[in-house]
Parts: structure tokens; sequence; C-alpha cells
């Protein structure tokens, strides 16, 4: 390890003595790179560590991508260029580059060119570095091949010596295949396709069984097997009122009766119908491989607990009591999904009354702090929020919420789930320039889950 400058760099105050001596001792660690340096040239990577359980690699990318994508906005570059990947992961019995060699030293030895010119950076590196750097830079973005790019001699010892890693086992180096990038708006539009789930969406009645597409589109693709979705849209608060949950609702439940998925749809639920919903769920879920929910609406946090809130729960100032009114989200994942993996997507974080009388705003709020809280769930659960926790999220000035709309663009293909959420979590910002960043939790414990089967 103490052959890549990239390694052995200080980086206080996380890293003072660089990444090769912190990474000593940690059951987990994963560490993710900007994927395009040379058509996104921001320099960013991020690192993780944890437990045996944590799933490090998608935090690592999750904080990578954010970050580049900010600063691409900040430099009115185009964010769709911008990426994170997993360069280097370790666990307790192995340690994984998914990236061929000559890619892995090229793309450390770009983020070492583009940074070497900070202050904190610039007086760790000789003139000599710092000059062979720019030019094995410049050499990149001018378009030269990997396999003309020298990177066999490239000056990156350090004064003193650093303890040798075998940090590029053979048996361990596996190909990473390239991120398909599509038009975010091509499968916008698909869900005017279904007959008769359409009608049973229209129906008030708040509790509404959609069976799957009849017509359903090679299921055989899909590597997810058996099913079951609870989606809730609640809108109609009275006193904030919110315009595109309802839409969120129908428009996402329509989708997964498209990928062949039996769904519970309830609009505009009040806490009975709410309980009445999830009770049917409980006793359905467990009959599955796979549980969803998939909530838009109000949430709130209080005491690091998130909740999300029925239509007929006071959002005034001192009008409800959270904890009996609400409905935390924890006992939804541990009591009412009975699955083995467990997806749960919350839009959930905009502005209320409520939540600004507890000093927390969005559809979510919380103790002292905005947004949701950060929930901590075990192995084969996967929790994706709107927008990163403590921040707010938008109710969206279109027919649905920005990260409704970034998901319904994304669905259709043919992708794992982390994957999706990634490009998700890309859409968002791009559209809210910034302001905006979905964030996810958990980790699932299957190779792969690909719901789409178009």
């Amino acid at each position: 390890m103490s052959d890549y400058k990239f390694f052995t760099i200080k980086r206080p105050p996380f890293a003072p003595d660089g990444l090769a001596e912190l990474i000593y001792g940690k059951q987990s660690f994963s560490i993710a790179v900007n994927k395009n340096p040379n058509t996104c040239p921001i320099p960013w990577s991020a690192y993780y560590w944890g437990g045996r359980m944590r799933n490090t690699s998608n935090l690592a990318l999750q904080e990578c991508e954010s970050k580049i994508i900010e600063g691409a906005l900040k430099r009115n570059l185009n964010p769709k260029t911008c990426e994170c990947e997993i360069i280097y992961e370790a666990s307790p019995s192995q340690v994984n580059v998914p990236v061929p060699r000559g890619e892995f030293e090229v793309k450390t030895r770009a983020w070492v060119a583009l940074t070497q010119n900070e202050a904190r950076f610039k007086s760790q590196y000789s003139d000599e570095e710092l000059e062979a750097n720019k030019k094995f830079y410049a050499q990149y973005v001018g378009g030269a091949t990997l396999q003309n790019i020298e990177t066999s001699k490239p000056p990156l010892a350090l004064d003193k010596p650093k303890p040798q890693v075998n940090l590029l086992p053979s048996s361990s180096i596996q190909t990473q295949p390239p991120i398909d990038e599509k038009n975010i708006q091509a499968s916008k539009d698909k869900d005017t396709k279904i007959n008769s789930t359409v009608e049973a969406l229209q129906i008030p009645s708040p509790i509404k069984t959609i069976p799957p597409v009849a017509n359903a589109e090679n299921p055989s693709r899909q590597t997810t097997k058996s099913v079951r979705a609870l989606i809730i849209g609640n809108s109609n608060y009275g006193v904030s009122t919110l315009i595109n949950p309802t839409n969120d609702a129908q428009a996402i439940a329509r989708r997964l009766a498209e990928f062949g998925f039996k769904v519970d749809l309830v609009l505009d639920g009040n806490r009975k119908s709410l309980i009445s919903a999830l009770t049917k769920y409980q006793t359905e879920s467990s009959k599955y491989d796979i549980n969803i929910l998939y909530y838009a609406g109000h949430g709130i946090q209080l005491n690091g607990i998130n909740y999300i809130i029925p239509v007929d729960m006071s959002l005034a100032p001192n009008g409800a009591n959270v904890e009996f009114d609400a409905i935390p989200v924890n006992s939804i994942v541990e009591k009412y999904m009975q699955a083995n993996t467990k997806l749960v997507f919350l839009d959930a974080c905009r502005d209320n009354p409520l939540s600004r009388s507890l000093q927390v705003a969005s559809r979510s709020s919380g103790g002292a702090s905005r947004g949701l809280a950060p929930m901590e769930v075990g192995g084969g659960t996967l929790i994706s929020y709107s927008t990163k926790d403590g921040s707010v999220a938008l109710d969206g000035d279109g027919k649905n919420s920005p990260y409704t709309e970034a998901m319904l663009a994304h669905m259709n293909e043919r992708i794992d789930i982390s994957l999706l959420l990634r490009k998700v979590r890309k859409t968002v910002m791009a559209k809210t320039n910034g302001k905006q960043v979905p964030w996810d939790y958990g980790s699932l414990m299957t190779d792969e889950l690909v719901l789409s089967n178009k």
C-alpha cells in the first residue's frame, strides 16, 4: 500500500497518518473515488469503516457521489458525468479491489494530481512529484488510453517507510461492469400502459389491494422472487395539505403492479385505516420473499424516532401527541414487515407546522434537529430517504415530488437496487441544484436485487 501516494498522504483530522495506517484493525473498510476524473474533474474520495456487518461500501459511495455532484453543480458542470466507484473494500475475511490494476493505479493517481495543489496536501510533495503528476493528468485528460499512460514509475516514494500490505491479491481482482448511462427521462411515462389497475387506483376507498398486472413483461428477467408492497400516500392534512403524495403513491403502485407484484395502496389514510392496512399487510407479508413499503406524506422525528403522520393527526403546534397519534417507522419495519428482505422508501421530509414547533422542519422532523433521523437496521433491510437525514425534501412543483419523479425515471432499468438508488440520488441533486440529496441506510444480504422486468 505504501507504493501509492493515495494511501499514504496525510489527511487530517480522520487520517492524520494516511489511509494505509487507518485501515489496520478495522473489520470493514471501503474507499470510493470519482469514477470519471477526466470528464468530471472534482477531486473527491470517501472512505468508511465499521463493524463486521456494516455496509461501508454503500456509505462511501453515497458520500462520494453527493460531494462530487454538489461540486459539479457549483462549477456549472454537467452532473451526469459525475459518479463514484468503489476501488478498495476490506472485510475480516478478504480484501477486494473491484477494478483492474491498471485502472486502479490511474484513478488513484488522478485523485493525487487533482488535489496536490490544495494547501493541506501540497507540502507533502516534492517539486518533482508535483511536475510529474501535472504531466500525468494532462495526458489522462488528453484522451490517452490506460495502456498508454505510464503508471509503473510514478514518483510515490515517501521519506519514511510505511507498512507493506498485499493490496491487490490477484485472486481478488474483479472487473466492475461500467454503469450504463441512459436518458433519465426515457421511462418516465411508461405507467400509462396499465389497464384495469388504473381504474382500481381511482376508487376513493382508503385501502385497495392491487393485483399484479396480467401482462407483466418478462418476469424471468427479475432477480426478485415474490414481492408484497404497501404504498401509502397522504396529502389531505387540512392545515398543511401537500399536493403530490397521493399522485406519488398511485404512480409507484402502478409501476410495481406492472412488475408483477401484489400491491396494497392506501390514500389519505387516517390512523385507524393505516393500522388496519398494516395489520392486513402483516398477515400476508411473511408469505413473500420481499416486502416493500413506500410512504409519501408528512413525517416527523422525535427523540431520534421517525414517525409517519396520519391525515387526521393535528399538525398545529401542541395539537397532537406524536408518540400516540403517529406511527413509528421502526415498528412498521420490525413488526409488520415479515419477509427476510425489506425495502423501505420514505418520501417524508416536507415542512409542516408541527415539525417547526418542535424546531424540526420538513416532511419530517424530530427532537431538536431537522428532517428524519438516521436508522440502524439489521441485515436484509434497506431504507431510502428522499433526502439526507436532518434535511428538508421538496414536494415539487410538478405532478410528482423530485424523489418520486426520479424513482419513476429509473425503476424500469434492469439494474441492482443499490445502483438504481445511486442514479436516483444523482437525478434529484441535479433537479434541485444540490438542495436535496437522497440517502439510504442498511444493507441487503442478496447478491443482486433487480425489481424491473422490462
